[in-house]
C-alpha cells in the first residue's frame, strides 16, 4: 500500500496568490521533493500561526513522480510567485476536500492519531514515518468516508424513498440501495488497492468484489467505510462471505476446520496492506466473531 504524504503549507512553499488558485479548481501543483505515486495519498498540513492550524486537506497525486513545469502551467495556476519556479520540481495533486478555518483537524483531534507532531511541522514535504502509516491511512479513509461521501446516504435515502412511494417491494428495494453504495466503495477500492486483490494480486477487474467485513445489513453507519471493506478475488470474496475465511489482526488469513487443505487457500496468505488502520482491525474482530466458522 502505498504510503501516506505530508505537504506543508506555508506562505513560502504556496504563496496565497497560487493557493487560492489550487482551492478554486480543487487540483493543481505543490513543489515537492518526494518521489510520489498516481493515487498515492496525502494530507495537507497547515503551520502553525495566529490563526487555526492542523490538517487543512486531503486527497491524491494524479500523476506519477514530479515534473518541471511549462510557462502555461506555470501562469495558469499563478506559480511564478514561487521564487525560481522554472526551475522546481511540482507534483500533480487532487484536492477532495479543503477547508482552512476551521481545519477538516484541528492540532487536538490530530493528537488523537499521532502522539508526536513536530515532524509535521517541518518544512517542505515528506513520507510520514512509517511507525505512524497505520494512524494516517486510518485518518485519511475517515476523511475520506465523512466528505468525499457525504452526498451518497442522502442519495441513497431518496432512492430508497421514491421506490418505497412507488410500492416496490422492499427486497428490491434493499437491493437496489445495497447494489448503488456498493459500486460507489468498489470504486473507491480499486483507487486504493491499484486495482488489485488484496490477497492475490489479482488485477481483472471483472474478478473483483468489494467484500464487506461486517456485513451491510448490519452496521449502516459504516457501509460507506473503506475501513469497513476489502478488495478480494471472488473466491476469496465468497469464502469470506460465508465465514469460511478470516484474517487476523496481522492480516493473515485464517481458515475454518470445513475448508482447510480445499480450495487453493493457504495459511500463508497474507492482504497485502501489511499495517492494517485500527478501524479495520475493529471491524475484522466482528468478522472473527460472529461470522467466521470456526
Amino acid at each position: 500500500m502505498n504510503s501516506v504524504i505530508r505537504l506543508n503549507w506555508t506562505e513560502k512553499v504556496c504563496p496565497s496568490a497560487c493557493f487560492s488558485i489550487l482551492a478554486k479548481e480543487m487540483s493543481g501543483y505543490w513543489k515537492c521533493k518526494v518521489n510520489v505515486r498516481k493515487n498515492q495519498p496525502f494530507l495537507l498540513y497547515k503551520c502553525k500561526n495566529k490563526s487555526n492550524y492542523g490538517i487543512v486537506g486531503f486527497g491524491i497525486f494524479t500523476r506519477d513522480g514530479t515534473h518541471k513545469l511549462d510557462s502555461y502551467e506555470i501562469d495558469r495556476f499563478r506559480l511564478d510567485v514561487i521564487e525560481d519556479a522554472k526551475n522546481q520540481k511540482f507534483a500533480e495533486i487532487k484536492l477532495i476536500e479543503l477547508s482552512i478555518d476551521p481545519p477538516l483537524v484541528d492540532e487536538k483531534n490530530l493528537k488523537d492519531y499521532f502522539d508526536v507532531l513536530k515532524y509535521f511541522a517541518t518544512e517542505g514535504s515528506t513520507t510520514i514515518n512509517q511507525k505512524y502509516q497505520p494512524q494516517a491511512h486510518e485518518l485519511f479513509n475517515r476523511l475520506l468516508t465523512e466528505f468525499k461521501y457525504k452526498n451518497i446516504e442522502p442519495q441513497l435515502k431518496t432512492v430508497e424513498k421514491l421506490l418505497t412511494t412507488a410500492n416496490v417491494e422492499t427486497e428490491i428495494i434493499r437491493e437496489v440501495i445495497q447494489r448503488v453504495g456498493q459500486e460507489k466503495l468498489r470504486k473507491e477500492l480499486l483507487e486504493l488497492h491499484h486495482g488489485m486483490c488484496q490477497v492475490s494480486g489479482e488485477a481483472r477487474r471483472d474478478l473483483l468484489v468489494c467484500s464487506h467485513i461486517v456485513p451491510w445489513s448490519k452496521d449502516k453507519e459504516n457501509r460507506l467505510n473503506p475501513d469497513n471493506a476489502l478488495l478480494l478475488a471472488f473466491n476469496y470474496d465468497y469464502l469470506f462471505d460465508k465465514g469460511y475465511i478470516t484474517f487476523d489482526d496481522d492480516g493473515y488469513v485464517i481458515i475454518s476446520e470445513e475448508v482447510k487443505g480445499r480450495f487453493g487457500i493457504k495459511e500463508s496468505d497474507r492482504l497485502r496492506q501489511k499495517e492494517l488502520t485500527n478501524a479495520t482491525k475493529q471491524f475484522l474482530e466482528y468478522h472473527r466473531t460472529h461470522i467466521f466458522k470456526k
